[in-house]
């Protein structure tokens, strides 16, 4: 069992460890040092095996019950997110996390993953980056718990990507040691306990086009609603409308997962109607205002609905479009689709700040950032680090200023700049003895177990006694307690603390009401003169906008290029060429080799009344032939079927060749 050969495992370590103890400082010889050599080797060899078994049961683990992944959910507003359900922190002291962070890359992420249909890599990188990056850093002192929660999800990085959803290209935005030339941006949603988060996920892309997991960033709170269901299958708001029309509903299968993954089109149903209908594409005055001064809309996505059941509904500006827009007839290039379709979409806009309004906002902020409280200085520094990076998460300088609106660093330098100093309530807390109610149960069985309450006996207790002798009771108690010498001494340190603390007086301590004192802000603000502070302090922030040009980031040198090597001008045709640029011929390729030519010795005899069709078992060899096919990624279709009795680079080229000159 796995039980056992963990025992095995942890019994060649003991080993090793006694013989390093034993002989310390000693000079070893030739037949002991190969002697612990092959102790060492044979502890690599079961590590791997046991990490490999390990992988393979929590992956069927992870999908049972026709690969339902219970760790993805669906929310009340119909997201996705990943519930975080097993604490890999329980018991564990903070130094200790990077062992625990490298056990789970070791057994659970071993090899790539799979994972939103794509092959991704977690490593140790990956482990190093979401514990001390310098994202990471700011939100441990910024906020402890959400550094915690953060590192307990790493246990579900797997599932992360998996919902993970809006990925954006991103370059990088200094020169880097490691081989990432691009990033990939994405938004994911999950939530442990009570504690529900909306966090950026950072895929790294290498030369080679491999993808890694690269960190969890931006990190905020969310409040995540899980949806429920009734017997029938529907949530409850659905049956409330009665969406009786809605065959299934979004489960927690993998399967299912997918589906929500982007498809080229989806037609389940006939399209009955073909009169009576409109053709609308609905927008918001943001988007009017950007369309007319940029003189169109590029490739617009059309909505054909009934004109029984109007359009209001859709968003704040409709601009209904004439029947030849949409009519394949009228144009080939149109096409109807009778459910949601993924078309192309305008491409990402990517923004790069103005260095002269950056070094503006951020003189002006670093002067009020000293005379505000101490407990607005991490929100104001924010409001003011990256400019290049706030305008492409938020689209832009109108979505960074409605951003940064919300921030209370900003609010209370504004206040500052007013006259108006807001000082942090404070609240007394009691200290915590490091103990809840439940752990405290925990300990006091412990305690029944050893048979003593004194804490000194319990230190000089043998463990490997212990582990014989009371092993089982201590597991009931704490699972996996007596896995390991070091967890076994760590919870006996928590109990003999426990025996100084529990009858102590409490004690108290004062500390700051975040909410009191954001209230305050609020109570004291000018909304529409704060407002309008913001949007002069901001203004010209955006330097100029482009559209990726698909160039590499850097030169063969080695060197970062600019922003204008790297974008075309923002224009509306620009735009249609980048899109029209989708269109190119994309083929995905692939082989079979060693493909045997049969041919069936006598033909087939056919089906008589009474007798179903015989077919000749002989067959009579005709060599074999090799494979190299090209498929339409759009279509699936089989493009120049190339055939040869062999398969070398030299077929692969003319392969290619053959495809090229296809009209």
């Amino acid at each position: 069992s796995r039980q056992t050969a963990k025992g095995i495992l942890q019994t060649i370590r003991d080993m090793i460890d006694r013989i390093r103890e034993r002989f310390a400082n000693r000079k070893l010889s030739q037949e002991q040092r190969d002697f612990l050599r092959q102790m060492q080797e044979g502890e690599r060899l079961w590590a791997e095996a046991l990490g490999e078994a390990s992988r393979i049961a929590n992956k069927n683990a992870a999908q049972t019950d026709g690969g339902t992944r219970f760790s993805i959910k669906k929310a009340a507003d119909g997201s996705q997110y990943v519930e975080v359900d097993t604490d890999i922190l329980e018991g564990v002291e903070e130094r200790d996390i990077p062992r625990i962070l490298s056990s789970i890359i070791r057994n659970k992420f071993r090899g790539r993953i799979q994972a939103n249909g794509q092959s991704f890599l977690i490593d140790r990188d990956t482990g190093r980056e979401w514990r001390r990056s310098k994202t990471a850093q700011g939100l441990y002192s910024a906020k402890h718990s959400a550094w915690r929660d953060k590192i307990r999800a790493f246990n579900h990085a797997d599932e992360l990507l998996e919902t993970s959803r809006d990925y954006i290209g991103e370059a990088p935005r200094h020169a880097r040691h490691d081989d990432f030339v691009e990033f990939a941006r994405g938004k994911v949603d999950y939530r442990i306990g009570e504690n529900g988060y909306t966090a950026d996920v950072i895929v790294g892309i290498n030369r080679n086009g491999s993808a890694k997991l690269y960190d969890l960033v931006h990190i905020e709170e969310k409040n995540i609603m899980e949806a429920s269901y009734t017997a029938s299958g529907l949530s409850t708001d659905q049956r409330d409308r009665g969406d009786a029309s809605i065959e299934t509903s979004i489960t927690d299968s993998k399967a299912d997962v997918n589906e929500n993954l982007p498809k080229r089109f989806s037609l389940k149903k006939p399209v009955e109607e073909t009169r009576n209908l409109i053709a609308v594409h609905n927008l918001t005055d943001t988007k009017l205002r950007e369309a007319l001064k940029l003189g169109g809309l590029p490739v617009p996505s059309i909505a054909v609905v009934k004109a029984a059941e109007g359009h209001s509904d859709y968003g704040d500006i409709s601009i209904v479009f004439g029947k030849d827009s949409i009519d394949p007839q009228a144009n080939k290039a149109n096409h109807i689709y009778g459910a949601d379709a993924w078309t192309p979409t305008a491409p990402q806009v990517h923004y790069e700040a103005d260095p002269q309004a950056e070094a503006r906002i951020s003189e002006r902020l670093n002067g009020l950032s000293a005379r505000v409280d101490n407990l607005f200085r991490s929100d104001l520094s924010r409001a003011s680090y990256d400019l290049d990076d706030l305008l492409n998460r938020q689209g832009g300088e109108e979505g960074a200023i409605k951003h940064v609106l919300d921030n209370y660093g900003l609010k209370a330098a504004f206040l500052e700049e007013q006259g108006q100093h807001i000082e942090a309530a404070t609240v007394q807390k009691e200290v915590s003895k490091g103990f809840s109610p439940e752990r405290a149960e925990k300990y006091q069985a412990i305690l029944g177990i050893l048979g003593t309450t004194d804490a000194e006996e319990i230190s000089h207790l043998p463990l490997k006694e212990l582990r014989e002798q009371h092993g089982a009771a201590l597991e009931q108690v704490f699972p996996g307690m007596t896995k390991t010498a070091m967890r076994m001494s760590n919870i006996l340190r928590q109990v003999q603390a426990y025996i100084n603390d529990k009858d102590a007086a409490p004690a108290y301590e004062t500390v700051t009401d975040e909410a009191a004192t954001r209230r305050a802000v609020d109570a004291a603000l000018d909304r529409p003169a704060y407002e309008r502070w913001v949007r002069e302090l901001f203004a010209g922030l955006e330097g100029k906008r482009g559209i990726y040009n698909g160039r590499e980031f850097l030169t063969p040198s080695g060197k970062r290029r600019s922003f204008d090597q790297l974008h075309y001008a923002y224009t509306l045709e620009n735009l249609v060429k980048v899109m029209s640029r989708e269109g190119a011929h994309i083929v995905s390729t692939d082989e079979m080799t060693g493909v045997q030519a049969l041919e069936h010795k006598y033909p087939d005899k056919r089906p008589l009344p009474g007798r179903c069709a015989r077919m000749e078992f002989e067959y009579i060899r005709h060599g074999t032939t090799s494979l190299i096919g090209f498929f339409d990624v759009a279509t699936g279709r089989m493009e120049m079927p190339y055939l040869n009795s062999t398969s070398t680079e030299k077929d692969f080229v003319e392969a290619v060749k053959a495809l090229a000159e296809t009209p």
